[in-house]
């Protein structure tokens, strides 16, 4: 994730350190539109880009494993 992104490792150790607050949401919506682009279903992407910052932290470790009932 972090090279599909283009961050460089010490970039990601400095947004580990610093958090969700400074992660380049820009890119991650990126890597997901180019990452499952091709066989997942279409309302993948969305669902992904509309909970980003759920997933930012269980990424680094600050929330729960993604849940998300319902429509996503």
């Amino acid at each position: 994730m972090r090279k599909g992104m283009g961050i460089s490792e010490e970039e990601w150790t400095i947004l580990r350190i610093f958090g969700p607050k400074h992660f380049p949401f820009d890119k991650l919506v990126t890597w997901f539109e180019t990452e499952f682009a091709i066989g997942f279903d279409p309302d993948f992407v969305p669902a992904l880009t509309r909970n980003q910052k759920g997933f930012v932290a269980w990424l680094f470790g600050d929330g729960a494993e993604p849940y998300w009932p319902g429509k996503d």
